[in-house]
């Protein structure tokens, strides 16, 4: 992530922004095939087959995708929480 710093300052991004994105997109391509390493560990907790596995997270990937195109596209609603906490430290 620090490689990108320099192109968000260009593009005038803030980092926080872009931290909290690049977080929920990471999390996304954690429970996604074909790396999916979350995938696999439940799958081997519930000792299910991945492909049974994959066909019951695709709800939850479709609001995950939903939810990031929200604080993608409306950037207030991911910078709602630290703004606020700015405004309540003592």
């Amino acid at each position: 992530m620090p490689i990108f710093l320099p192109v968000l300052q260009a593009f005038k991004i803030d980092p926080l922004f872009f931290g909290v994105v690049a977080t929920v997109a990471l999390a996304i391509g954690q429970i996604t095939p074909p790396v999916a390493v979350n995938l696999y560990v439940v799958s081997n907790l519930i000792k299910k087959p991945l492909d049974e596995t994959s066909k019951e997270i695709w709800p939850f990937v479709a609001f995950a995708i939903i939810g990031l195109l929200l604080i993608t596209f409306v950037p207030k609603l991911s910078l709602l929480i630290p703004i606020a906490s700015k405004l309540y430290t003592p």
